[in-house]
């Protein structure tokens, strides 16, 4: 409002002494000449002391025993009405004695229901600087403003604000120097507030200092249009509440678009949603100050359910692309898929990757430095779940922590998986191309379960089911990163069986007491020293799974036994022609061998190699086609290639000695065929088991001939 006066002292200062010798002479012929006359005059020196502007008074008048009254002031520039006054009072003395001292003593002056239009310009000047180009001497005397409105508008960023209801007093300071001046004292009323008070002084050069307070002040869609950075309404966009501000202006009314406006101002029981977030943010209190050279959060508190939020920052200016400093907490936090929108790129890759969920505590940075976001994060886990998506094994009532600092992340966690303890150790560094680096998961005394063959590649998984592998084991599952590798990247997998039982599809012998190592290295596995016992027997296991051609692959099986009992269950686990074999021959005792299986993927064919012998004098037969049993059997039972060889073989019976070499060949209808390369018989009886053992028409003609002896 100080334009305004200086204007209006500006009239009583020159306009008025020029008028009183109209006024005594209109006086003379008329009193209703005596308005138009005032009127002329004023509405003169205002054009002369504002050229560049329209000057227009509707009309004024003598108000006896108060002073004159003028109605109807309007000052427009080119662009539009800049200043409107409904009415001013100047208080003075209105006898015509007082008129005629030549300068009537004007005491007060009242604005009522004046209307300032502030506009910025193009060039980011204000409309209202010509007028203060045009600024008077200073003020002389009291000035009121009744029930003003200021209309602040910024066409180009699209902002507009009315400020009604304002009483403003203005008191001259009767001192000399850099002291005097004019003292404000002034309250707004307003749509977004409750109310708005403000005092401060502004000297005869122009310069001024104001401070004021803001009551409740609403955070609304309103309110955001007014702010000076479309980056902040944007992102305060679903806050609500009512703000108390404390602010200061000071600077040049020449150059008020250049004036030093600081704030300062507390929010309580604010009230934060957006649809990203699972919950509102409530019960927000914070308290912040902002000033031209941007905006800083010295506390923010919230909760969001169970979760206790804080934050602090600062923001280097108002554009969307200022600097920031940005720092968040929160306790019992829960994280879910729902937060990557919230994450650098680099950092949301890698957690889409985990897909953590659960409960965490907090704490984030974020800074921006010349355009480039450095961001740095701290999770400590309280109970999350976590599902890495090369070895989607899930772990959960996850405990410890996750950081991420100059583009490196890094996880030191432990959790459980199926209740057995499971540790994830690893570090990424994301701002490398490739994000070299890795990451193990191990656990201890896990179960072969479904929920680990679903987490194996397909066909690494097939490998395992065909083995019917139960039991517990220990791992460590390995991801390795580096660019300079044909894949990018290597996986390894170490497995410790303890105590398993395994049944494998080729060879289907079971096996209880299971212990070894099968280790995964890329796409090939290797088996060693895998040793189980079944009954009185160890197997023992070596093998390897190599990668041959697209989606194909060799398992290849070495298997030793010893001790191994010839009963049903190995009988079962022969191939089909062995197990017509062994039904024919009626082996008993026990045996050592040695196995090959070979097993192509892509083909689903196994074939198998078997070498064995028997245990000592333990083993006998007793063929069903010559039922002569031969017991302390020696010698070596090859198959190989669908044939069956018995070299060196070598049994007794009573007192009589068998020994033979041969091939048993196998005929597409299920038969077979023997052929002996030598059969003998040493100190041979013709005795009762001979003669059982021969087909019925050689029996009689044998018993007939009543042989007797050895042969």
């Amino acid at each position: 409002m100080k334009p305004v006066t200086d204007i209006l002292w500006t009239v009583v200062r020159w306009a008025l002494p020029l008028t009183v010798a109209a006024v005594i002479v209109a006086a003379a012929v008329g009193s209703q000449r005596i308005g138009e006359e005032v009127r002329r005059r004023i509405e003169s020196v205002l054009r002369e002391r504002l050229p560049a502007l329209g000057v227009v008074i509707r009309s004024a008048s003598l108000v006896e025993g108060e002073g004159i009254l003028v109605r109807g002031v309007t000052i427009t520039a080119a662009d539009g009405e800049i200043v409107a006054v409904d009415e001013i009072h100047l208080a003075c003395g209105t006898t015509l004695a007082d008129l005629a001292t030549g300068m009537p003593q004007i005491t007060a002056v009242r604005l009522r229901r004046p209307i300032v239009q502030a506009r910025r310009l193009g060039d980011g000047r204000w409309n209202l600087s010509t007028i203060f180009a045009n600024r008077g001497a200073g003020l002389a005397v009291p000035i009121d403003v009744e029930d003003a409105t200021v209309s602040i508008e910024d066409a180009g960023a699209g902002r507009r604000a009315v400020l009604r209801n304002i009483g403003v007093a203005l008191q001259p300071v009767d001192e000399t120097g850099s002291a005097a001046g004019t003292i404000i004292r002034g309250r707004i009323g307003g749509d977004l507030f409750d109310a708005a008070d403000f005092e401060g002084r502004v000297g005869h050069d122009g310069g001024f200092a104001v401070t004021g307070h803001v009551a409740a002040l609403e955070i609304s869609p309103r309110l955001r249009g007014l702010l000076p950075a479309a980056g902040l309404a944007d992102s305060i966009a679903g806050l609500r509440g009512r703000v108390d501000l404390d602010w200061t202006a000071s600077g040049s009314l020449a150059a008020i678009e250049a004036a030093d406006v600081r704030v300062a101002g507390s929010l309580e029981a604010g009230q934060f949603e957006h649809a990203s977030l699972p919950q509102a943010v409530n019960d927000i209190s914070a308290a912040f100050t902002a000033d031209r050279a941007g905006i800083a959060c010295d506390r923010l508190e919230g909760h969001s359910g169970s979760t206790l939020l804080r934050a602090s920052g600062r923001m280097a200016g108002w554009s969307g692309a200022a600097d920031f400093d940005l720092t968040l907490e929160a306790e019992r936090l829960i994280v879910g898929r729902h937060w990557e929108p919230f994450l650098p790129a680099p950092l949301a890759s890698q957690w889409s990757k985990l897909l953590p969920a659960g409960e965490v505590d907090l704490r984030a940075r974020v800074v921006r430095s010349a355009g480039a976001l450095v961001p740095e994060l701290s999770l400590r886990c309280r109970n999350v779940s976590l599902t890495y998506y090369r070895f989607p094994y899930r772990v959960d009532r996850t405990v410890g922590t996750v950081t991420y600092a100059a583009g490196t992340l890094a996880m030191h966690l432990t959790g459980q998986a199926g209740g057995h303890p499971v540790h994830v150790e690893g570090s990424l560094d994301t701002s490398a191309p490739g994000v070299p680096g890795g990451i193990e998961v191990r656990g201890e005394g896990m179960r072969i379960d479904d929920q680990l063959l679903a987490a194996l590649p397909p066909r690494n998984a097939d490998i395992i089911r065909k083995l019917r592998a139960t039991g517990t084991f220990d791992f460590a599952f390995r991801h390795d990163r580096d660019p300079t590798r044909e894949r990018g990247f290597s996986n390894t997998l170490g497995i410790r069986l303890t105590g398993c039982t395994m049944v494998y599809a080729g060879f289907p012998y079971p096996l209880a007491n299971v212990d070894g190592t099968i280790r995964m290295e890329g796409q090939r596995w290797t088996i060693r020293d895998v040793s189980g016992t079944n009954d009185t027997g160890s197997v023992r296991c070596n093998g390897s799974l190599e990668p041959v051609g697209p989606g194909g692959g060799e398992l290849i099986l070495n298997l030793t036994g010893t001790g191994v009992v010839l009963e049903p269950e190995l009988r079962d686990a022969l191939p089909p022609a062995m197990r017509r074999i062994w039904d024919d021959v009626d082996p008993r005792g026990s045996a050592e061998f040695t196995a090959r299986v070979r097993h192509r993927l892509r083909e689903r064919a196994t074939e198998v190699e078997l070498e064995a012998t028997p245990v000592a004098d333990t083993v006998s037969i007793e063929p069903a086609w010559f039922p002569y049993r031969l017991e302390r059997l020696r010698g070596r039972l090859v198959w190989r290639d669908g044939r069956l060889r018995f070299e060196g073989v070598r049994g007794v019976h009573a007192r009589t000695t068998v020994s033979t070499e041969g091939t048993c060949r196998f005929t597409p209808d299920g038969g077979w065929h023997v052929s002996f390369e030598r059969l003998t018989a040493d100190r041979f009886r013709v005795d009762h088991d001979v003669l059982r053992a021969l087909p019925a028409g050689l029996q009689q003609a044998v018993a007939g001939v009543r042989l007797k002896g050895l042969l």
